[in-house]
């Protein structure tokens, strides 16, 4: 086979009389397929290759499928006479390689000619599904460095089949590599060296570039090895950057922290203290709605120009939901909605802006658990404040406490979009009697949230601070 002298993966000239050396390793006759030159000269080509490949099933099918494809009444597709050449080419290739001994595939893993190496790699693939080779650790780590990218990009799963921790090292640095399948190969391979590798990738955390860190940082959550912890509690501890880079490789350690050691599920069985009867009875929503209505029509404060429909009827809110849409996202949540929530989106199903920080309140169709749109925000809020007492956490005459557990932030349902840096939040953790959540005002800018026994009286408690701030002006 010729070879391009500067090993460039170009395809082969598969010219017969061509005295390349390398032509030796190719069919016990000595000799690579001829190029046919054109389509015109398939007939001859096909016999030649019968004549002067070793026979064998493989290549005896795909000859069969040029055939079948020369025969095609339209005169077949040029496009799939090449494919057919092309793995004709490597089926005998194949063949040529599969007597080599180890130390022959050793020594053609140097070869001038990338093809022979790559096809090297194929059959030490193959042998070390059954028997890992320790002799192939140094040779294949030298390879790393191979001038081809597709020999790059085969080694690291060799190196991770053979699992010698040798292999480690070399693997991390292959993470700097521009080629984004080569270090995407690194990676898995590192990634299925499993806890062997997690020393070597703690030592490599102070690598220079951010994006490798980051890599690093992901790769030990993956590995799930608690001698990591340490580690990664530092990173996500560090308040001192600003640079925004160095915050996500902050928030990658926060979701690696918990992919390795996740946060329980407390099940605290105590209930917040009963709703009173006429709280119980029934929420009138109408009412409500109607009063706050007016009030934001009448402030300075929205952010959207009301309709004149809304203007007229003094109203903001929206046809309500059915029993069918609730009955819908009860089964995508797999949860059933507390009943003030049920009975709020019945007579408006979601809302515009209801304060002056929360700007939208979600419908059926859109609420959503809090962790699915925002995993980061949830997972750092639960590493905090998890270890409040009872007598603490259900105190519900002080607003202003900001106590939370923070695991519950992990199953909180999402009912409003992202305000101010806030968000309105249902707490499936915490049940009252009646059936009600938990709910939660809860922002960045506070100490942790306000929390009210159902969303019922959170919304009335809510409608009372707009009005004050609203009078306050």
């Amino acid at each position: 086979m010729s070879k391009d002298k500067d090993d460039k993966e170009t395809a082969p000239n598969n010219n017969p009389d061509n005295n390349n050396p390398d032509n030796e390793s190719i069919g016990e006759n000595k000799t690579w397929i001829p190029n046919p030159g054109g389509f015109g000269f398939l007939d001859t080509y096909l016999k030649d290759l019968m004549a002067l490949t070793t026979p064998s099933p493989a290549i005896q099918d795909l000859t069969n499928q040029l055939l079948a494809e020369l025969l095609r009444p339209e005169g077949g597709r040029p496009a799939h006479f090449q494919e057919l050449f092309a793995q004709i080419g490597v089926t005998a290739r194949e063949l040529s390689f599969a007597d080599d001994s180890i130390d022959q595939l050793i020594l053609k893993l140097k070869s001038h000619d990338y093809q022979v190496r790559l096809q090297a790699l194929r059959q030490l693939h193959e042998r070390s599904k059954s028997q890992p080779n320790q002799r192939l650790v140094e040779p294949l780590i030298a390879a790393l460095a191979d001038p081809s990218s597709m020999v790059r990009q085969m080694v690291p799963s060799l190196l991770a089949q053979i699992g010698d921790a040798r292999a480690v090292k070399p693997l991390i640095s292959l993470l700097y590599d521009p080629d984004f399948n080569i270090a995407n190969s690194a990676i898995i391979a590192l990634r299925n060296f499993g806890k062997a590798a997690t020393l070597s990738l703690i030592e490599a955390l102070d690598q220079p570039d951010p994006t490798v860190r980051h890599t690093i940082v992901s790769l030990l959550g993956d590995i799930r090895d608690e001698v990591a912890l340490p580690a990664l509690k530092e990173i996500a501890r560090n308040d001192e950057s600003v640079d925004p880079y160095d915050l996500k490789i902050k928030e990658a350690a926060v979701r690696a922290i918990r992919h390795i050691k996740p946060l329980p599920h407390k099940g605290h069985t105590r209930k917040p203290a009963d709703l009173t009867q006429e709280e119980a009875a029934g929420y009138d929503w109408k009412i409500l709605l109607t009063g706050w209505s007016v009030a934001l029509l009448n402030s300075n404060s929205l952010h959207l120009e009301p309709s004149p429909e809304a203007i007229k009827n003094r109203w903001l809110g929206y046809p309500g939901a059915s029993d069918e849409q609730i009955r819908q996202a009860e089964e995508r949540l797999g949860a059933k909605l507390p009943p003030s929530y049920r009975s709020f989106l019945k007579v408006t199903n979601g809302w515009g802006q209801l304060t002056h920080f929360i700007y939208k309140m979600r419908s059926a169709e859109e609420v959503e658990w809090f962790r699915v749109e925002n995993e980061d925000w949830a997972l750092i809020w639960a590493d905090n404040n998890d270890d409040v007492s009872d007598e603490e956490y259900f105190n519900y005459k002080n607003e202003e406490n900001g106590y939370l557990r923070g695991a519950h932030m992990l199953t909180s349902l999402q009912i409003s979009n992202i305000g101010d840096s806030c968000v309105f939040l249902l707490n499936p953790q915490v049940v009252t009697p009646e059936g009600e959540w938990e709910a939660w005002f809860f922002a960045n800018w506070l100490p942790g949230a306000r929390r009210y026994r159902s969303f019922w009286e959170m919304m009335q408690k809510e409608y009372k601070s707009f009005l004050r701030l609203e009078n306050s002006k």
